[in-house]
């Protein structure tokens, strides 16, 4: 069971990205929205995050995480917690940046 990511990613001041039971039940537009803003969001951590961990390959991206131990694993299969996590730090930097 997902736990909703909505108010976490809205604290952000980020589109949600959530696609939970609740979330759904908000309409297609919803979900559609969603979908944009989890690929944007993975788009944004994959970039700020350092080269020494990530990769890419047959044109799929990897980070390197820590799952129990340290793991390559693809861009797409972070959960909403991980991506949370890396989305804040990744807004962070874009803000110091400027």
């Amino acid at each position: 069971m997902t736990t909703c990511s909505r108010n976490a990613a809205l604290a952000l001041d980020w589109p949600s990205f959530c696609c939970c039971e609740a979330c759904k039940a908000l309409g297609a537009q919803s979900i559609s929205d969603a979908a944009k803003s989890r690929a944007r969001a993975l788009r944004k951590i994959y970039q700020h995050t350092p080269k020494d961990y990530r990769s890419s390959r047959e044109g799929q991206r990897f980070i390197m995480i820590w799952r129990d131990g340290t793991a390559l694993v693809p861009l797409d299969s972070l959960t909403d917690t991980e991506m949370l996590d890396r989305l804040g730090s990744a807004l962070r930097a874009e803000a110091n940046r400027r």
